[in-house]
């Protein structure tokens, strides 16, 4: 019996110690020390909508989803991932994380150590999902994946689709934000990108325009908006973010008109180049006197 009762103890310490860094963030957006007691475990299978109470989980393993399933957290909740673990929502599963200013939710990691865990992925998702008063922190093991993040939006031509306001992405191994071409961002406004390993932001050039001012991308490693991919087919306004863009591979203006707002700064790698073609496509810049728009070369050479 008191054998049975030690191990018990044991358990339960070793548990509270994992549960890391999983208080609410500080206003801040620095890391917050504090520990609290996590003995519940996350659910390994989930078949039917399913809510997570508020209070603190532990994610002992990667959780498979059914198809269709819906995942609702409360405000409040604290999700504590174990190292190489995820949360991954796939075609027509759904996420709706929505905290509050005074009770947000939190994905963190076991051990407040950069890619201890891997982040949230949403791949193929045919429904919006929902991250409001969300902080993601820890994750982006890049030990598998370079381009590991945070949060990151997969997918073919259908793309993922995730609303994301008042959350705080850090202390990401890689990116703060990963996403591809068609991941759709219906919302993205005051979300805070910081202390992550890499750039805040990394995306494809038909996403870049879905950014907005009222977020902070700044205190990476690499404070800039890595551009991806080479045809832009959408109308886009490019905003002055307080970081430049940079542009790894040619950017081919088709049909299409790109507005560079006053301010901002592009960053072209070597033998990178803009090209504007066809009677569809077109470049307005909108520089001012004060606020000219720039573009430059990674390097200060001819």
């Amino acid at each position: 019996m008191l054998r049975s009762h030690a191990l018990f103890t044991a358990a339960l310490t070793f548990v509270a110690l994992g549960c890391g860094p999983i208080n609410p963030p500080p206003a801040d957006g620095g890391t917050d020390a504090g520990t609290d007691v996590c003995i519940r475990a996350f659910p390994e299978k989930i078949d039917t909508n399913y809510t997570v109470a508020k209070g603190c989980w532990l994610v002992l393993k990667t959780p498979v989803i059914a198809t269709g399933v819906t995942i609702v957290m409360e405000p409040g909740v604290k999700l504590v991932f174990s190292p190489d673990t995820t949360l991954r929502i796939d075609g027509t599963q759904v996420l709706e994380a929505v905290g509050t200013e005074q009770d947000p939710i939190l994905f963190t990691g076991s051990l407040p150590v950069r890619g201890h865990w891997r982040g949230l992925l949403f791949n193929l998702n045919t429904v919006v999902s929902r991250l409001d008063y969300v902080t993601i922190e820890y994750g982006g093991n890049t030990t598998a994946d370079a381009d590991a993040a945070n949060l990151k939006l997969t997918g073919d031509s259908r793309g993922a689709r995730v609303s994301l306001s008042h959350s705080t992405l850090r202390e990401s191994a890689g990116h703060g934000l990963w996403a591809t071409g068609a991941a759709e961002l219906p919302t993205f406004t005051v979300n805070v990108i910081t202390k992550n390993a890499l750039t805040p932001v990394n995306l494809d050039v038909k996403a870049v325009g879905r950014l907005d001012t009222a977020s902070t991308y700044t205190g990476n490693g690499k404070d800039e908006i890595l551009v991806r991919g080479s045809d832009l087919t959408a109308a886009a306004t490019w905003e002055n973010l307080g970081v430049p863009y940079h542009l790894k591979s040619d950017l081919h203006v088709a049909t299409a008109t790109l507005t560079l707002k006053a301010g901002v700064k592009l960053v072209l790698g070597p033998e990178v180049a803009i090209t504007v073609s066809s009677d569809t496509g077109a470049l307005v810049t909108e520089g001012t006197a004060a606020n000219p728009v720039v573009f430059t070369g990674e390097t200060q050479t001819r």
